[in-house]
């Protein structure tokens, strides 16, 4: 099967030999492991949007992204064309590989385009394969693309309220509040070192100092690394750097 580039569409059955029915199939991008394997995320209720590798016999096999990236060899293929001048530029492509991200359109990723939290809500459920779950966890989300792995993270008790029902899955997502759903994810303990010095008093801070901890992350300015800007937003290209030493730390 031919390689083709994210957001272009291949024919899928309408469901797999199991009888999964495939709503809304999305073709990803080529396996680097078999050149006859496709990539797709399924995002219906049975899935929970995990990606399988979909085979030329019809078949379709579950993707765990940690196992995908550790058989990544070599360069990936360069599916986006607006990160070539990034040094995370081959981590984002690995992370598109194992699904975890898509593109922000055809061929681009858009690596400052801010973060949403129902983006990160998705990124970090497709990296954990949470599995899916009929409970609907908050009442701002329902035409939100993004509620299946708003509501995944929510059953891990590791997405939280934004306010006393809501989520506020379209508000973009700060280094703080990224730094608060990373640590419950991975189950970090509490740690008795402050790593920075700006974000004293803020309600993260507890979470913030257990990622440095993990050394998931070393602050936002290489020239004064006791600072982490809590409250700045988190780009795309940023996210992709928190997600891979994610992975890693798993």
């Amino acid at each position: 099967m031919v390689g083709v580039l994210p957001s272009e569409r291949l024919t899928f059955p309408s469901a797999d030999p199991l009888g999964v029915p495939l709503v809304a199939a999305e073709e990803f991008v080529p396996s680097y492991l078999v050149p006859h394997r496709q990539k797709v995320r399924t995002e219906d209720p049975v899935s929970g949007g995990a990606v399988h590798f979909f085979l030329d016999d019809g078949r379709f096999e579950p993707v765990d992204p940690g196992a995908a990236l550790a058989r990544v060899g070599g360069t990936p293929r360069k599916c986006f064309h607006d990160i070539g001048e990034l040094t995370l530029a081959d981590q984002i492509e690995a992370l598109a590989f194992a699904g975890v991200t898509d593109g922000c359109e055809r061929q681009r990723y858009c690596p400052a385009q801010p973060v949403t939290r129902g983006q990160m809500a998705t990124f970090l459920a497709r990296t954990f394969n949470q599995p899916p779950t009929d409970t609907d966890f908050f009442v701002d989300d329902e035409a939100s693309s993004h509620e299946q792995g708003i509501n995944r993270l929510a059953r891990a008790n590791t997405a939280r309220r934004c306010s006393t029902t809501g989520f506020c899955p379209d508000d973009p997502v700060t280094r703080a509040q990224m730094a608060a759903f990373i640590p419950r994810a991975l189950a970090l303990p509490a740690v008795g070192v402050d790593a920075f010095t700006d974000d004293v008093g803020d309600i993260h801070e507890a979470a913030i100092n257990a990622l440095a901890s993990a050394d998931i992350t070393s602050g936002c300015d290489p020239g004064d690394p006791e600072r982490f800007c809590p409250h700045d937003t988190v780009t795309r290209a940023q996210m992709a750097a928190f997600l891979m030493r994610v992975i890693e730390a798993r």
